[in-house]
């Protein structure tokens, strides 16, 4: 599944493999030989923004199904055989009465349990959306800025509901998790909401914590400090073999956020992060921590991104 439909299947079903989105590179180099063997495509509410279909069907030899509420974008490596236009969960229960049961689910179990291993890697990104993973309930909601952490959040946090992590895609806007994760504590008061964003994103909005405080929406603000626009700088970095005006000065987050009249929390060593957000979302009333973010891990997926 895409970023934007994370939630959607089960991530802890054997049959689910990794989220794709950005990758520059086609099915087989992105881990997922599944869908690079694949003479048969269901596309289900795809939207060709996330993952061109030239990186996962390139030799435009696969079959594509497309289902969706509306007909399809075309291009020239996506030419449907077949359009099912109407309300998703209508057609899809339609086509599962046509469906046969496979047993033989041995490779795909296989990919999944590899794909596993990997995203248990310690490296500091994992261990910051893991520790987030296990301080937030499986209906509470992550909102997700723009940058190098939104692309560990989509692969690594285990999504079991629909609708819980809000990813900005396509247009990609920095800025989004403040106001956007306000939105959510509006629309859901009895979740948990966090807004998960860099240190450049989250001070494009950074007056929104006003806003925050004056409705009394008790969001969790999770600002990863690392004084630079992480996945700009690695992306120059793989293509020009520099990086130029990417760095800048940050301000005390702590004491902005306590500036603001909000909780301020820093988060000095890893093992004092769960129990930081735990403290955070346990206040009833909005929060930041701030997180060191270790910037190099982003060099190691600044390749696999367009």
């Amino acid at each position: 599944h895409t970023y934007m439909a994370k939630g959607v299947i089960d991530p802890y079903s054997p049959q689910s493999l990794a989220p794709v989105g950005l990758q520059r590179e086609g099915a087989e180099l992105a881990n997922i030989p599944q869908l690079a063997q694949a003479d048969l495509v269901v596309a289900i509410g795809y939207d060709l923004v996330e993952w061109a279909p030239s990186l996962w069907n390139p030799k435009r030899d696969k079959v594509v199904i497309h289902v969706d509420s509306t007909a399809a974008e075309l291009d020239g490596h996506y030419q449907p055989s077949i359009e099912v236009v109407g309300e998703l969960g209508e057609s899809l229960t339609a086509l599962a009465e046509l469906v046969e049961e496979r047993t033989d689910r041995q490779p795909i179990k296989r990919v999944a349990m590899e794909l596993a291993r990997d995203a248990a890697a310690p490296l500091p990104p994992q261990n910051v959306v893991a520790a987030l993973r296990e301080a937030l309930g499986p209906e509470d909601i992550v909102v997700s800025d723009v940058g190098a952490h939104k692309v560990w959040l989509s692969r690594l946090y285990s999504t079991p509901v629909p609708n819980t992590v809000v990813v900005s895609n396509g247009l990609a806007s920095m800025g989004i998790a403040l106001p956007g994760a306000i939105a959510a504590k509006l629309l859901f008061p009895e979740r948990k909401v966090v807004a998960f964003a860099g240190d450049g994103g989250f001070l494009m909005n950074v007056q929104e914590l006003e806003t925050a405080k004056r409705l009394g929406t008790a969001i969790v603000c999770v600002v990863l400090v690392d004084d630079r626009l992480g996945i700009i700088e690695a992306n120059e970095r793989r293509v020009y073999g520099r990086a130029f005006a990417t760095e800048f000065g940050n301000p005390g987050f702590v004491e902005l956020a306590r500036a603001f009249g909000i909780a301020g929390f820093a988060v000095p060593t890893a093992r004092e992060l769960f129990p930081t957000l735990r403290r955070a979302l346990d206040l009833g009333e909005p929060a930041l921590v701030a997180v060191p973010w270790d910037h190099r891990a982003n060099e190691r997926i600044a390749d696999k991104l367009s």
